[in-house]
């Protein structure tokens, strides 16, 4: 109930929190790694690697019902996003005592965004996307697309539609931020 999923354009935090009782809709996800890390009853640390749209907190309220067990979470840390590791971030100290470095470590858009289902745009369609205009065309997967023009710059994120693909964010032209 404490998540940023929308029932009826509400978020269901928003919902708990004013003492609403919704169902929570189930969803598909996949936990491709699962360590029981150091258990110390009653407090168990664990580690997932999973899909996007898992929720940690729900995981760890799966596990201890399992076990006929109460819980909840304590402590939350992501450590990385899609193929982006924490360990290669940089703190806020670090980028203003080098600048430098911080701007040799930089990754474009196009790249932090590389574990979205991506589409190619010629000439034409990045004329269209720009203008907020739709694709005509269905896409393969479902949920947000990258939009990329012929230099591999991000135009948008897309986003199926009725009819083809919508604009759900458009991006600037190189050098025009």
């Amino acid at each position: 109930m404490y998540s940023a999923i929308k029932v009826d354009g509400r978020p269901l935090h928003e919902r708990a929190r004013a003492g609403e009782i919704v169902e929570v809709p189930s969803r598909q996800v996949e936990i491709f790694e699962l360590d029981a890390g150091d258990a110390r009853p009653p407090l168990f640390d664990f580690s997932a690697r999973c899909s996007k749209g898992t929720y940690i907190r729900t995981l760890a309220a799966d596990i201890a019902q399992t076990f006929e067990l109460g819980g909840h979470l304590t402590a939350l840390r992501r450590t990385a996003i899609g193929s982006l590791p924490v360990s290669e971030a940089l703190t806020l100290a670090e980028i203003e005592a080098d600048p430098d470095r911080a701007a040799r470590s930089a990754i474009s858009m196009a790249d932090a965004l590389g574990w979205m289902p991506t589409v190619l745009l010629d000439d034409a369609e990045v004329v269209r996307v720009r203008q907020g205009k739709r694709l005509q065309w269905a896409p393969e997967s479902q949920g947000l697309h990258r939009a990329l023009d012929a230099a591999g710059h991000l135009v948008a994120l897309l986003e199926p539609a009725e009819e083809g693909m919508r604009v759900q964010r458009g991006f600037p032209p190189p050098g025009e931020a």
